[in-house]
């Protein structure tokens, strides 16, 4: 018995005791009892060569798909708001009940309420449009339109388009005439350049001294060497003369111009009541001089001016400035007062309200005979608000007080250094001798032999001599 005591008593492994023991003996590299796997380095570094292949395939994988999420544009944070968003719209759809009778029936009349109005809203356009379209050909209709044909002008050859693309350059003159639709016969009192840049609004004025000493064309309208005051080739042949004249002389491109006559000025200003110019004590003796004079042409009445400085003019003494041509400089100061009544003009009419304006359309307008188009002029006026008009200038910038066939004229002295100012002043451009076309050479060197005026020596010199 005791031998049976002491005998040891082996109990059977459990069968977590069992995979313990196959773990140590496959780290030992044994072969289990029951077990056909063997397990040694061999088989381990297989393993970990799987395993790392399988990692390097992983990072390869996300590498690609990083790339890919780079090339759409897209984060994977940006994928996964678009995943909830189409979750979310997919689940609001299925939780959408179907409409009942009554609220389709609502639905239908809120869309049909909504098509009358926008067509409400599309004919009240329709007949605003219609409105304003009549409205201004009405205006339009009361000007007199002489359409000029562009190939027929007189201009020189070689010249270039630069200017003429951005630029519109128009041909203004102020005639004494009551009647601005007559051809010829008008001498034109006043006349000015304006070349408006089409991109910044600005307008420059050049005034051209109504006695300046050019080549104009005779009354059959050949150029064959007649040389006069700019003046007369209104006169001699309506304004397409007076436009080759100056597109000959000054190497311009006009094709358009505007003429009006003095007494519509005097009404503009009157509607705007009056302008603020500055007036001294030789211009204000002179205007109360030449005041009945040019009441009589109007046809109104007049007061007298009895201050000086910065005043406020009325229609017919500002128009009377305008033409006062018998103290200081005498043409030249006339052209710069000119510039700055009309300039004093463009102002207050920016400040007054649509009905002084159409008063003033009213009454101008009848009396302006222009090229213009409809068209042009309606471009033209969109803009009106966003032009800034320059101080001005007056040609020519180099001349001499002459008397020329017993006439008083000024005689620009060197007409291509003259051209050459004028167009760096109008349109910013720089000339050389090279550009300056051989009808202007041809008239420049006519002009020196036959009054004698040179340039002075002093390359910087403006003005008169």
């Amino acid at each position: 018995m005791q031998g049976d005591s002491d005998r040891k008593i082996q109990v059977p492994p459990t069968n977590r005791q069992a995979g313990q023991e196959r773990m140590r003996n496959a780290s030992a590299g044994l072969k289990m009892p029951g077990s056909d796997v063997s397990v040694d380095s061999k088989v381990r570094e297989h393993r970990m060569q799987q395993e790392r292949l399988t990692r390097e395939e992983m990072e390869q994988k996300r590498r690609e798909a990083r790339r890919r999420q780079l090339e759409s544009g897209r984060t994977t944070h940006e994928d996964d708001r678009i995943k909830r968003e189409e979750e979310t719209g997919s689940m609001k759809q299925e939780e959408k009940r179907p409409l009942s009778k009554k609220e389709i029936a609502w639905k239908k009349k809120i869309k049909k309420l909504w098509l009358i109005l926008a067509g409400e809203v599309i004919a009240l356009a329709l007949l605003m449009v219609g409105f304003v379209v009549n409205y201004v050909n009405s205006k339009m209709n009361q000007m007199n339109i002489n359409e000029l044909d562009e190939n027929e002008i007189l201009m020189n050859e070689g010249l270039s388009n630069v200017t003429k693309e951005e630029y519109t350059t128009i041909a203004l003159f102020g005639l004494d005439s009551r009647d601005v639709t007559s051809d010829k016969g008008n001498r034109s009192d006043c006349i000015i350049i304006a070349a408006i840049n089409n991109k910044t609004k600005e307008v420059r004025l050049i005034s051209i001294f109504r006695d300046t000493y050019l080549q104009v064309a005779d009354r059959g309208g050949d150029y064959d060497g007649v040389y006069t005051k700019v003046t007369h080739a209104y006169a001699y042949g309506g304004p397409k003369a007076a436009i080759e004249t100056l597109n000959k002389n000054l190497d311009l491109q006009i094709t358009e111009y505007a003429t009006v006559n003095f007494a519509s000025l005097t009404k503009v200003i009157d509607d705007l009541g009056g302008v603020v110019v500055n007036v001294d004590e030789d211009e204000r003796q002179s205007i109360n001089i030449w005041l009945p004079e040019t009441a009589s042409i109007a046809g109104m009445s007049y007061s007298n001016v009895y201050e000086t400085g910065d005043i406020v003019l009325d229609g017919l003494q500002a128009t009377t400035y305008c033409r006062i041509r018998n103290i200081g400089q005498g043409d030249i100061d006339r052209a710069g007062r000119q510039r700055e009544v009309i300039g004093a003009i463009l102002d207050k009419a920016k400040q007054s309200d649509l009905v002084t304006l159409n008063k003033v359309i009213d009454d101008v307008l009848p009396d302006v005979s222009t090229s213009l188009t409809k068209k042009e002029m309606l471009g033209l006026l969109s803009g009106v608000f966003d032009y800034t008009i320059s101080e001005g200038e007056g040609f020519p910038f180099i001349y001499k007080l002459s008397m020329v066939d017993n006439l008083s004229v000024e005689v620009p002295a060197d007409l291509e250094k003259n051209v050459e100012l004028l167009h760096q002043y109008l349109y910013d451009a720089v000339l050389s001798d090279t550009t300056i076309s051989a009808s202007t050479d041809t008239a420049s060197d006519a002009i020196k032999n036959y009054t004698g005026v040179v340039a002075p020596e002093d390359p910087d010199f403006r003005g008169g001599f």
